[in-house]
């Protein structure tokens, strides 16, 4: 009777393992051979799913102990309206030019100061708005026309971002 050794390399992404099967090469040790290489595939399976399983739990607490973290630098002031603006070719109330994702203009808040405009993201107050806004009013530079008329007019939670 002849004797065969089959290694079967298990691919497992932080260590590298391997089997041997050790069985004589006739039909019903073959059966066998197959079954245990699927079994040991199995396992190799569940070891990889458990790993990917601790990986994502790790970085979901890492994704809560950032938003923790951000959410902690946030004072909310309040819901405003969100309205926006394109360019005019003139430089803001800083005297820079506005720049999309950045600029915003706001008469009831300090130049400079950045805000956290929920959906939109961070922004900094570096214009002056329209004479006839009210406190609870923001424009947000888009850049084109028409991506402003898009926007409309929208109701946002606003808070000030601690430095």
């Amino acid at each position: 009777m002849i004797f065969s050794s089959i290694v079967i390399p298990l691919m497992i992404p932080v260590a590298m393992s391997s089997m041997t099967i050790s069985a004589p090469l006739d039909a019903t040790c073959f059966e066998q051979n197959i079954d245990y290489i699927f079994l040991a595939k199995e396992e190799a399976d569940k070891e990889v799913d458990r790993m990917i399983r601790q990986e994502e739990i790790a970085e979901l607490r890492l994704r809560i102990e950032k938003r923790k973290k951000e959410e902690a630098r946030r004072t909310h002031i309040g819901e405003f309206y969100i309205t926006a603006y394109a360019a005019t070719g003139n430089p803001c109330a800083n005297g820079n030019y506005p720049t999309v994702g950045k600029t915003i203009a706001c008469n009831s808040l300090p130049m400079g100061t950045k805000v956290y405009i929920e959906g939109v993201g961070e922004r900094i107050v570096e214009d002056r708005g329209a004479s006839w806004h009210a406190n609870n009013w923001i424009d947000l530079y888009l850049g084109e026309t028409q991506t402003c008329i898009d926007w409309g007019k929208q109701s946002l939670d606003v808070y000030i971002l601690k430095r």
